[in-house]
């Protein structure tokens, strides 16, 4: 198996050669001048960044432009060590002009407006602001559905103090939760392999559910190939499927490195094929036999394991109140979700049917809303 990653490495290292050379050709800390269109669009935090031709923007506050708008860019040019990795020039204190917006596909949702599945996703979420009162519709909304836009400010605001945003976030961590629950659950009735296939489609209908976005995508396609790798080998087939699909995507788009998205992707598939198991054996080793710990909490805590130092990472504002509100506030997440995603499907046949389980989903998020509010 060495050699093989040495191979994959070595392939990755020859995909970034075009950019280190593009790097190495643009002049450093001069003023330029560029007009194309905007190929790339992200709000990170406060900050939107977009790709304009070959240069990257970045600049304060909410984005004003939409992917495939024609712009022109004035600024200079700066390079940062991770940058001449990437290939990545930046254009500093950036002077934008619109001079056309995106009008191709008149009448087609564009990146500013939302997608066919992100219209399915809002529709959805309306069904928990039917049922539930505020902040636990949106809550829960965000929690299953990743919808997280009409959070209240003020308990957004608290999320954030306390380092519990990522619970809101449609990610890959989310996705590998719920295909291990599905598929832990899947085992006591049937064999792995069908039980592989149930988890592959119930990660696929999360995806479609919180709005196909591509890192949601990525998290689809990535969980689909570690569990297909469990299904046929052992561990190390686990292993060598999550670095091959990790190269896969790598080897598409390099930046993928810095995404936040891919990386808990990556890090939860670790903590589920990797400690998960450990923890399983433990439990079996003291005879704890608990069908609730085993399917619903275990894989949540091993893949909370290894993602907590990447979110801890990038949702900033970490205070020294983050680690126990993270305790408190985690193992009831996926009891949420699941159950969450229960009330959603029993309101779409009866909306007043979903509350058959509604009061369990409204308790559960409030509790999650006092211990935010307070501690935040």
């Amino acid at each position: 198996m060495k050699w093989r990653v040495g191979v994959l490495l070595v392939l990755l290292v020859l995909r970034l050669v075009p950019g280190w050379v593009w790097v190495s050709q643009v002049q450093i800390g001069v003023a330029v001048k560029v007009r194309g269109d905007v190929v790339k669009i992200e709000q990170k935090g406060s900050n939107c960044i977009m790709r304009v031709g070959k240069f990257w923007v970045k600049t304060s506050g909410w984005c004003e432009f939409s992917r495939m708008d024609n712009v022109e860019v004035i600024g200079r040019t700066r390079v940062d060590v991770i940058d001449v990795l990437l290939g990545r020039i930046w254009l500093d204190g950036p002077n934008i002009i619109l001079f056309a917006k995106n009008r191709e596909n008149e009448g087609v949702v564009s990146d500013d407006k939302v997608g066919v599945w992100q219209g399915v996703r809002e529709k959805l979420a309306l069904n928990y602001q039917r049922l539930l009162p505020e902040p636990e519709s949106s809550l829960v909304a965000g929690i299953v559905l990743g919808e997280k836009s009409r959070l209240p400010e003020k308990f957004y605001n608290a999320l954030i103090n306390t380092g519990t945003i990522h619970i809101v976030v449609a990610s890959g961590y989310n996705v590998m939760v719920v295909g291990s629950m599905i598929l832990g659950s899947l085992l006591y009735i049937t064999s792995r392999r069908w039980a592989t296939v149930g988890a592959v489609v119930g990660m696929l209908l999360y995806g479609l559910m919180a709005g196909a976005d591509p890192p949601v995508v990525r998290a689809v396609i990535m969980g689909g190939v570690i569990f297909v790798g469990q299904a046929i080998g052992r561990s190390n087939k686990a292993l060598w499927s999550l670095a091959l699909a990790g190269w896969v995507m790598l080897m598409v788009e390099p930046l993928l490195i810095e995404s936040v998205s891919f990386q808990l992707s990556v890090m939860a598939s670790v903590g589920l094929f990797w400690l998960e198991p450990k923890l399983r054996r433990w439990f079996d080793e003291k005879e704890i036999e608990n069908w609730i710990l085993k399917t619903e909490l275990l894989p949540t805590l091993a893949a909370q394991a290894m993602t907590i130092p990447v979110i801890w990472y990038h949702f900033g504002r970490i205070s020294w109140i983050s680690p126990l509100v993270n305790v408190l506030v985690l193992p009831l997440v996926p009891i949420i979700m699941a159950w969450g995603g229960v009330m959603l499907l029993l309101s779409l046949v009866w909306s007043p049917l979903g509350m058959v389980v509604g009061w369990l989903v409204y308790s559960l998020a409030h509790l999650v809303v006092v211990v935010v509010k307070w501690l935040g």
